[in-house]
């Protein structure tokens, strides 16, 4: 029974996440991105640094247009 509870939160929260990103798109034309930090002793860390060179060249994109 919790995991059922547990997949279904995660379904909600899933599909709110889609349905919030897109109305974002479409009203400002750019993508949403996660960065996830972790702590790492008493500093925290960029989890998925890849994203940071995504968000550069989105943001070169946006200014372009």
């Amino acid at each position: 029974m919790i995991i059922n509870i547990s997949r279904n939160f995660y379904q909600n929260e899933l599909e709110f996440q889609k349905r919030t990103h897109k109305k974002f798109t479409d009203k400002y034309g750019g993508k949403v991105f996660y960065i996830i930090s972790v702590k790492e002793g008493k500093k925290k860390i960029i989890h998925n640094p890849e994203v940071i060179e995504e968000l550069k060249e989105e943001i070169k994109r946006l200014q372009q247009n």
